[in-house]
């Protein structure tokens, strides 16, 4: 089968930190991070591994290449002579970026060897360039949706880039199937863009069932550096933004180490711009600033060993479809204390693989119960047996539930399905 997927990112070439060929002055990330990237990722390979032709589309801050990378066709593309550091591309360049899409997309597509069976869309940004494929080749079109800002739910839907709204309805109006990574978005489509049902299928997002190979030393390395006494590690991997509940965050933290002052909290993510503003916030309070380290940006390995270092994640997000924050925290059986946010009560059951604090409604917004999650994280600090306890479970359920096998199973089922209005998961 020959598949094409269309995407709003994709993670880096396997090379990225050797490369030297970048323009110094141009401070934009080198590429971006996320679900999105991470899904497509995993999708991909195994895909390709499955013995399926896989070529893939899809923007990047500053790559333009084409690549094979495991396998699969990588087509990264940027936008020419950017006047922003912004990781998002701009109204502007979006519209740039279609035609780019278009022209690439016919110059390694339109031969007769090469025409899709199947097109599969991740995200409205990249849907143009898929929809025009599909009436070029008449291949079906199927779109996933990772995340709907045009949902009431998500709490800085102002905030959004005009026209946003209209192009992940005419995503989920116009494909042939869409998938919904949680039962959350799924209803978000069904009452915002008035998809029927039998045309939405959930498939939760999954992860590799495979173990990390830690290298000692560099744990070693880690344990030496961020907890030479063995302090306990509160993490937090993720954007550093308004929707993934920071500031709630931070608020919480201080709340705690009132109580366990010997605490270290570890953030991961986060673009210079964001990470130099907390700091700012953080340098007036000494309680905060000695015990906060900004990691940035990390390598996915990296992740890793935050992840053996934590006696905790917090996940305080306001606004979250299916995260791969939680499910890869889950698979590395370490306890969770997450809000309710979107599809995270899908995932993690409250007492039992995780501790979910409810969102505090405050007018019209979503809020942070910052006692709520104060409270949670200490309880686990303080509790080795129920931490034992949590991890254990959420590890099972993630192994069970959301690994990339399912995934991509019921992924490749909705391909082949022969009429996909009787097949929706």
């Amino acid at each position: 089968m020959n598949v094409v997927l269309v995407s709003s990112s994709y993670p880096p070439p396997p090379d990225v930190h050797l490369r030297s060929d970048f323009d110094p002055n141009d401070k934009s990330p080198l590429y971006l991070q996320g679900g999105i990237a991470v899904h497509v990722a995993q999708l991909a390979e195994a895909l390709s591994a499955r013995g399926n032709s896989v070529k893939v589309f899809a923007w990047s801050p500053r790559f333009d290449e084409i690549n094979v990378e495991g396998g699969v066709t990588v087509c990264r593309l940027s936008v020419p002579h950017r006047t922003t550091s912004s990781a998002y591309p701009t109204p502007d360049e979006i519209h740039v970026l279609e035609k780019r899409f278009v022209d690439r997309i016919n110059e390694l597509i339109l031969q007769p060897a090469d025409l899709p069976d199947v097109i599969h869309c991740h995200h409205s940004m990249a849907f143009p360039a898929a929809a025009g494929l599909r009436q070029v080749t008449k291949a079906r079109l199927i779109s996933t949706a990772h995340i709907l800002m045009c949902s009431p739910a998500f709490p800085y839907a102002g905030d959004i880039p005009p026209g946003t709204r209209e192009s992940e309805q005419n995503m989920c109006l116009s494909s042939d199937h869409v998938i919904a990574v949680s039962r959350w978005v799924r209803d978000s489509i069904m009452e915002e863009c008035r998809v029927p049902a039998d045309r939405i299928s959930v498939v939760h997002n999954g992860i590799h069932t495979e173990p990390p190979a830690f290298d000692p030393k560099i744990l070693f390395d880690w344990r030496t550096r961020f907890t030479p006494n063995r302090e306990k590690v509160i993490a937090y991997a993720g954007r550093l933004t308004a929707e993934k509940g920071i500031t709630g965050f931070i608020e919480a933290i201080r709340i705690v180490l009132r109580e366990l002052p010997s605490a270290i909290v570890l953030i991961a993510g986060g673009y210079s711009d964001e990470i130099e503003a907390l700091k700012i916030t953080l340098a007036q309070e000494p309680l905060l600033s000695d015990h906060v380290v900004f990691l940035g940006w990390v390598t996915s390995s990296d992740l890793q060993y935050l992840r053996a270092l934590a006696d905790v994640i917090v996940i305080p997000s306001l606004y979250d479809p299916f995260p791969y924050a939680a499910l890869e925290s889950m698979a590395a059986g370490v306890p969770i204390v997450c809000s309710d946010a979107g599809g995270l009560p899908e995932m993690i059951e409250d007492g039992k693989t995780g501790l979910v604090v409810p969102l505090k409604h405050v007018g019209n917004r979503l809020e942070v119960d910052t006692r709520g999650f104060a409270q949670a994280i200490a309880t686990l600090l303080k509790d080795e047996a129920l931490r034992a306890s949590l991890a254990t479970a959420a590890h099972t359920r993630a192994m069970t539930h959301f690994n990339t096998q399912t995934m991509v199973s019921e992924i490749t089922s909705l391909y082949q399905a022969r009429d996909l209005h009787e097949c929706s998961l």
